[in-house]
């Protein structure tokens, strides 16, 4: 997690190529953006690191998702710009709600047997 911009993240920020699963990934992504959005009616907005923002190399998401781990994010937390990466202590609780809906919406799939599957180029 960090704070900001409201983004959820996937793989990969080296690159702008996306892996082969990108589109299950986004799929689970987006139910997880509805999760957030139910709780304080907040729009965030996913995809890949390097897409959405700027290249970055050594990103844990991606070393996650390069050993294996098949839903891998990033969640940019709340604010759009106002406070920037220094919230305010009463906007720490709303991020925490904010956030919390996700982990009920990935747990399911990083159970499930095809969570731990390699889908690296780069091996």
């Amino acid at each position: 997690m960090h704070s900001y911009s409201q983004l959820f993240l996937s793989p990969w920020n080296w690159t702008r190529d996306l892996p082969e699963d990108h589109d299950e990934v986004m799929t689970v992504a987006t139910a997880a953006l509805a999760a957030i959005k139910a709780t304080h009616g907040k729009d965030y907005i996913a995809g890949s690191g390097a897409n959405l923002l700027y290249y970055s190399a050594g990103c844990s998401v991606d070393w996650f998702k390069d050993i294996g781990f098949k839903y891998s994010y990033t969640i940019e937390l709340r604010d759009e710009g106002l406070y920037g990466f220094v919230l305010p202590p009463n906007h720490l609780k709303i991020s925490f709600e904010n956030s919390y809906p996700t982990r009920q919406i990935l747990i399911p799939f990083e159970d499930n047997e095809y969570s731990f599957k390699s889908s690296s180029k780069r091996n």
